[in-house]
């Protein structure tokens, strides 16, 4: 299956799918310089004695682009409150296709995810020593009421735990936020954990963009 440039095998994507990531088109932050991404992630890689699953790392640094933690994570908070909540709201529960998410389950899916990827970078920063494990988001979604709850509630929840990821990586310093974390089958600097926070976002923001505001008619 071919994303952008990349091409995934069947373990990748079943990796994709413990982090909270689901296989599809992207764009990217602004600001982007690829060059100076891939140069970024090669030099994070080539300090590595254990190389676990580098694309990942790759798909987030192209998500996310050349910019520093804290203004991919404002950029994310602002693309936030940009969110048209009349137009999601018209859209309602509808779906593009049979057995996909509502766009209230894919808001939900991203506010579990924050939470859990926060999880593991404190679990990291303070050196507890215990090895975050994987989970599964279709049985997530499965077990989800997200579609009980209303688009602004949902909204407005993303935003404060947004708001509260932001605090918590602002008070890591430089030694924490560069830890080393191994754990399931990846392996990243702390900070990255951060970066996979918004990627996540940009990545299903594309996706309501592509596949869902279509159905506003």
């Amino acid at each position: 299956m071919a994303v952008g440039a990349f091409q995934f095998s069947y373990s990748y994507a079943l990796a994709l799918r413990m982090t909270g990531f689901e296989l599809a088109g992207f764009d990217l932050l602004p600001h982007t310089n690829v060059t100076s991404v891939k140069y970024k992630l090669y030099l994070f890689m080539k300090n590595q004695e254990v190389k676990k699953n580098p694309g990942f790392l790759e798909y987030v640094l192209k998500l996310t682009g050349d910019i520093e933690l804290n203004e991919a994570l404002q950029i994310s908070l602002d693309q936030i409150d940009k969110l048209d909540i009349a137009q999601l709201n018209r859209i309602g529960l509808k779906t593009y296709e049979r057995d996909k998410w509502t766009i209230h389950k894919i808001l939900q899916h991203l506010i579990d995810w924050e939470r859990i990827w926060c999880f593991r970078a404190i679990i990291f920063a303070r050196g507890e020593g215990t090895v975050p494990g994987a989970h599964d988001q279709e049985i997530m979604g499965k077990n989800s009421n997200a579609d009980e709850l209303s688009i602004e509630q949902l909204v407005n929840e993303l935003r404060v735990v947004r708001q509260s990821t932001i605090m918590m990586f602002g008070s890591f310093n430089k030694k924490i936020l560069e830890t080393n974390c191994v754990f399931f089958e990846y392996e990243m600097p702390l900070h990255t954990i951060g970066l996979t926070i918004t990627a996540h976002q940009i990545h299903h923001f594309n996706i309501i963009k592509e596949r869902y505001l279509p159905l506003d008619k």
